[in-house]
């Protein structure tokens, strides 16, 4: 059976301005606001302040992130001057004028869905980076535990080594002392019977 589920309607808020460096405000205003725009439509002709490829150039710069739609009945720069002033990859689209309303939908539903995207895809990899951090803390807190344990037991193998080296020293003497003369140190009767028995 199809599923009769109906999808809500798209609903965008819409904002204008008329001149560019009004749109640069704006664009800043709602960055600060923690609101950024996901796209802005801008007309190439704006007079008398900037025109479009300028708005463009000044909104990309305080928004790398903003996506574009170039939109224009006049052909003031060709496309090779737009691609090579702006250096546009896949955040600039242009329609002409006249378009038709299935049009403009069309580029919002798309791009705000590629703003949408990104913006997740930006969250998911600082969530990455952040895993990456702490778990280079954790091998870095780690290692210290582990040179200081290290460190622990090499200072318990020279004393355990220098114990040994005493007992061997104090066996030896001990040894010396049954099997010689205090007074001579010449080999005394145990000595000799030791030899002995080891024939």
């Amino acid at each position: 059976a199809p599923d009769e589920r109906k999808r809500a309607p798209v609903q965008y808020e819409l904002e204008s301005a008329f001149q560019g460096e009004q749109a640069l405000m704006m664009v800043e205003q709602a960055l600060r606001a923690g609101r950024p725009y996901s796209m802005a439509i801008v007309d190439i002709r704006m007079p008398p302040g900037w025109d479009g490829i300028e708005t463009i150039e000044r909104l990309r710069q305080v928004d790398p992130a903003l996506q574009i739609v170039i939109c224009s009945a006049y052909s003031d720069y060709s496309w090779k001057a737009i691609d090579e002033r702006l250096q546009a990859t896949d955040w600039l689209l242009i329609l002409r004028k006249p378009f038709e309303h299935a049009e403009i939908r069309q580029l919002a539903s798309a791009l705000t869905e590629k703003w949408n995207l990104g913006v997740k895809a930006s969250l998911n990899l600082e969530a990455l980076e952040e895993l990456v951090k702490d778990h280079a803390l954790a091998v870095q807190q780690a290692n210290i535990e582990l040179e200081k344990r290290n460190g622990s037991l090499a200072d318990a193998n020279d004393r355990l080594s220098r114990e040994i080296h005493a007992r061997q020293l104090v066996d030896a003497e001990i040894r010396h002392i049954a099997f010689h003369d205090v007074l001579t140190s010449l080999p005394n009767r145990a000595f000799l019977m030791e030899r002995l028995n080891e024939c």
